[in-house]
């Protein structure tokens, strides 16, 4: 029996049909090994909108969706055994009813458009679909997900959208190939990024002995509520790499202001994208650094601007929906009025700011030596490479200071 002989079954049981006017249907349809979500809307103009869950307005899903709205699914397909419609598995996984969640919530912004979507009830539903399916707390991952997607739909900025849904599209896929045992390694730390909990025992999380760290930075993020993540920049003074201590609002972190000096014991790395969240465990703080750390700090600095993008570009690749890649830069010659970083190789790297930052940052360029910028990634629609700054190390008469810029 399909979906068609199934309807018609039921209709069977109903007296009469009363005067309405069907304007959108939404059809799961199952077709060369996948399945997608197909919605046919029928515009103002009388016109047809039919937009499928994987972003296609056309294709075999929503070719297969418009025949059975016109009536002519069995003409076409008269030998069909199957439903069209797959029924609901009867105990579906926690996470495969997420992937769900996840996905009405892609469907449900691409029917309204990115331009949009904030703030209409349809999103709204789904976002709190999410975080229904995904438990309280939500993983760390998930939740600056969707902290992430709500400050990017309000600006209505398609570019960062696009990467953000991609990456959640990303974890429906993996999700699906899990419960079918067919998930690569390299997918199952996709989802232990994505769904990994501070609890669990089963990510094959890396540990990090005996490091000397330096919070180079500290920042306020989105979560699931607004300003709901404190990141805390730690760098590795070995080997340069930056990691990320991060708490929500209500949860106690490692002691110490910014900037601060973590002579760490033991500490656990968790899986997932730069910057790789960290959590110390055995440490000691020292608040007064002296000039031979600040040395360090500069010597693991990037030299060029060249040096940052093709690892900028593969992070991103790698988590589109999560990675939000930072950097530590030299500076030869900061100019806030061209925006701009002039690094010791010569090149330069455009800079973005938050509001007060120029201001701030070029009345510290104007008054002594900017040694080293730290601060976040971006790229703008062109491609073009920029750092929006968190702090700087200053030189002040022979002597290195340290400001935090926000």
């Amino acid at each position: 029996m399909n979906l068609i002989v199934a309807a018609r079954e039921l209709l069977a049981g109903f007296d009469e049909s009363p005067a309405s006017e069907v304007r959108s249907a939404t059809f799961e349809v199952s077709c060369e090994g996948r399945t997608e979500l197909v919605t046919l809307t029928l515009r103002r103009d009388g016109g047809l909108l039919a937009v499928c869950s994987d972003g296609n307005t056309a294709g075999p899903h929503v070719q297969a969706a418009l025949e059975v709205l016109a009536g002519v699914y069995e003409q076409r397909h008269p030998s069909a055994a199957g439903p069209t419609i797959p029924p609901p598995s009867v105990s579906a996984s926690p996470r495969e009813e997420l992937a769900a969640a996840v996905d009405d919530l892609l469907l449900a912004i691409v029917r309204h458009g990115v331009a949009e979507a904030y703030g209409t009830v349809s999103v709204d539903e789904a976002i709190e679909g999410v975080l229904e399916a995904a438990g309280k707390p939500p993983p760390p991952g998930l939740g600056r997900f969707i902290g992430r997607l709500r400050v990017t739909l309000a600006e209505r900025d398609v570019h960062t959208a696009a990467r953000l849904l991609d990456g959640a599209s990303r974890l429906v896929q993996n999700v699906r190939a899990e419960g079918e045992g067919e998930i690569s390694p390299e997918a199952r730390r996709h989802l232990a990024a994505w769904l990994g909990r501070p609890t669990d025992l089963d990510l094959g999380r890396e540990t990090l002995q005996e490091r000397a760290l330096v919070e180079v930075g500290r920042e306020w993020v989105a979560g699931v509520e607004r300003h709901g993540l404190q990141r805390r920049y730690l760098l590795e003074l070995a080997s340069g790499e930056i990691f990320a201590e991060e708490r929500p609002r209500a949860t106690p972190g490692s002691v110490g202001p910014c900037p601060r000096r973590l002579v760490v014991g033991l500490a656990e790395l968790h899986p997932g994208p730069a910057p790789r969240r960290l959590r110390p465990l055995q440490y000691s703080v020292e608040i007064d650094l002296t000039s031979g750390t600040w040395e360090q700090v500069a010597s693991v600095a990037a030299h060029s601007a060249e040096d940052l993008g093709p690892r900028y570009r593969s992070e991103l690749k790698a988590f589109p929906a999560l990675a939000e890649p930072v950097a530590l830069v030299r500076a030869a010659r900061v100019d806030t009025h061209h925006q701009v970083l002039m690094t010791p190789a010569g090149d330069t790297l455009a800079l973005r700011f938050e509001e007060g930052v120029a201001e701030r940052l070029g009345t510290l360029a104007a008054s002594c030596s900017v040694r080293w910028i730290f601060g976040r990634l971006h790229d703008s629609p062109e491609g073009q490479l920029q750092l929006d700054p968190m702090s700087a190390g200053l030189d002040v008469e022979g002597l290195t200071a340290f400001e935090r810029l926000r």
